[in-house]
């Protein structure tokens, strides 16, 4: 029995994507006293923030900049009041991530479903802060606030796109809450001769696949046909296989998302461990043929779900396939299609299918 408006649904991190084939996040300049600028979401549990990451691709000088945990007023703009007097912390910015940790662990407890703004204010200018502070993606009511004026907070205006930021709760887990939580572009991934690359995932219940999103690709050379497949470990699964020739992937842009449905139609799945990757047909070719698979990458794991993280193998062809997971990273884009989800009845919730 199929799920109406839930059937056809797909994993893919739609964040990711954005980082593929050079893509990069948006910087805001926050050298000069009183630059704010805000990172809004809904609290989804009522853990307090023990720590704020957030990305610097310059820093230099002597900046200061006020950290400020607070919520949100009818307006959808910080209050200019911390949550708890704990929540706020005075530091100086360093290149890349950057964990803020507050002193004092703050105790107050935050309202689920309230809005709340990691807040930014510099207070000491300086000669370089440059924050990675937003990619071109809308997600409301999550979004970047900014301002030249931060000390009135009725100044920041919202931006049209997602904030780049992540907290640590007070039991040490990271989360993005809506957020952003890439920053920059992680590696390339070369697919040419065995090598396969995609992700791993696990269902908890029964599904239909109609294929797999490829993330975002480009081309070097002239490689072999793209093929799609769905392993167990070293066990390809029946049926779950999608041949794309090259003629047809060269007919589109250079970000080249590929919607790879198998051949044969949906492929039932049934609970447990798979791998979702692309590879070449032809598993004898150079390098200088391949196709690319970009990546991203978060500063955590636990930023990463972990039925999205990037798995790869040098040799799909082995007999016993050895494949390498790397739960920081994701392909760009790369997802599961599913086709349909099996639904309760006579009252049954519908079971969860896969852990994001």
């Amino acid at each position: 029995m199929g799920v109406g408006a839930f059937s056809r649904g797909r994993t893919a991190d739609p964040f990711a994507v954005l980082f593929a084939n050079g893509g990069v996040a948006t910087t805001f300049d926050m050298k000069s006293l009183d630059a704010g600028f805000a990172a809004r979401h809904k609290a989804r549990n009522d853990k307090d923030v023990k720590a704020v990451l957030v990305n610097w691709s310059g820093a230099a000088g002597s900046t200061q900049v006020a950290l400020s945990y607070e919520p949100n007023d009818a307006n959808g703009k910080p209050t200019g009041a911390p949550y708890d007097v704990g929540a706020t912390k005075t530091f100086a910015p360093a290149v890349g991530w950057q964990q803020i940790t507050f002193d004092t662990l703050p105790t107050a407890g935050r309202t689920p479903g309230a809005s709340y703004s990691v807040v930014l204010a510099t207070t000491t200018g300086g000669t370089t802060a440059n924050l990675r502070s937003s990619v071109s993606a809308n997600g409301f009511p999550v979004a970047p606030l900014t301002t030249t004026t931060a000390p009135t907070r009725g100044s920041f205006a919202v931006v049209s796109a997602a904030p780049i930021c992540a907290l640590v709760l007070e039991d040490d887990s990271i989360v993005a809450e809506g957020m952003c939580p890439y920053a920059v572009g992680g590696t390339t991934q070369q697919i040419y001769g065995p090598r396969a690359v995609g992700l791993e995932f696990t269902l908890r219940a029964p599904a239909v696949l109609d294929g797999l999103d490829a993330g975002a690709m480009s081309v070097t050379g002239s490689p072999s046909n793209l093929l799609a497949k769905i392993y167990s470990g070293s066990a390809p699964v029946s049926g779950a296989v999608s041949t794309n020739p090259l003629t047809e992937i060269l007919a589109t842009s250079n970000t080249r998302q590929g919607r790879l449905l198998f051949d044969s139609g949906p492929v039932t799945l049934q609970p447990g461990t798979y791998q979702a990757f692309v590879q070449q047909s032809n598993t004898g070719s150079a390098s200088t043929n391949r196709y690319n698979l970009s990546t991203a990458v978060a500063p955590s794991a636990d930023l990463i779900p972990s039925n999205l993280a990037l798995v790869t193998t040098l040799d799909v062809t082995a007999g016993s396939v050895t494949w390498t997971k790397t739960a920081t990273e994701t392909p760009a884009g790369f997802g599961l299609i599913f086709s349909d989800l099996p639904a309760g009845t006579g009252g049954t919730q519908m079971p969860i299918i896969i852990n994001l």
